[in-house]
């Protein structure tokens, strides 16, 4: 089952003495190339996002500028993570191109992974950093 996340993830935070507030990823703006690996995201000083090969997984991460979505493949990892006095609540994935954007062996660390068609969101985070790992063997 072909795996694609659009590059706009959108996630609530939490800080400490201020309110929720909602960041939205572009990672076409994060000026990567067509078929790059990612490794690593900044978003100014409070969010980084990471991914990782994971498991027995052979192919890395990579982004796409063909529906300008990155790649998760089997077992492949994404962690976003903020600093120690933020929170996040919640993460929304969406996929640009109509197809499932997670399969039932998806899963997330803190959290609870709802999948619903072409959306995927984690809720119940309440953490400062959480990992989703893309399910299957096969695939992307």
């Amino acid at each position: 089952m072909k795996q694609k996340l659009l590059l706009v993830l959108s996630f609530m935070l939490v800080t400490l003495g201020l309110q929720a507030e909602e960041v939205s990823i572009k990672f076409s703006e994060q000026g990567y190339k067509n078929a790059q690996e990612v490794t690593e995201c900044k978003i100014g000083n409070d969010v980084v996002v990471t991914f990782s090969k994971g498991g027995n997984s052979s192919t890395t991460p990579k982004y796409y500028d063909k529906g300008t979505a990155f790649r998760l493949y089997a077992k492949n990892t994404m962690t976003i993570t903020v600093p120690s006095n933020a929170t996040i609540n919640s993460v929304v994935m969406t996929t640009g191109s109509g197809e499932n954007v997670v399969n039932s062996e998806s899963t997330v660390t803190p959290g609870t992974l709802v999948i619903s068609g072409t959306t995927a969101t984690i809720s119940d985070i309440n953490a400062n950093s959480v990992t989703f790992t893309q399910g299957g063997t096969k695939g992307h």
